[in-house]
């Protein structure tokens, strides 16, 4: 889901839910990590963990030594496990 943001401005969530309680978050689908990047932002203490799929986190992890640099200290990416294929969880 890496059109998030024309869906819903990512600036609406943090108006709406406070980060800052919390030590961890996981973003599952999160895509190329925009939402984990405005959540690290918002809530220093935070540590992010973005979960794709493997040619999503591939591109996650460029973006993020770029244009994400100052967060790569607290910010993690995993792929979901090749094992799960369209035919493996039923999707036609």
């Amino acid at each position: 889901m890496t059109n998030f943001n024309n869906l819903c401005p990512i600036e609406a969530v943090f108006l709406e839910y406070n980060f800052k309680p919390f030590s961890r978050m996981v973003d599952v689908g999160g895509g190329l990590g925009a939402f984990s990047a405005a959540a690290l932002a918002t809530a220093p203490q935070l540590k992010g963990h973005l979960f794709d799929l493997p040619n999503v986190v591939k591109q996650a992890q460029e973006v993020r030594m770029t244009d994400l640099g100052c967060f790569t200290s607290r910010a993690a990416t995993a792929a979901a496990a090749a094992a799960c294929n369209s035919q493996e969880v039923g999707v036609a």
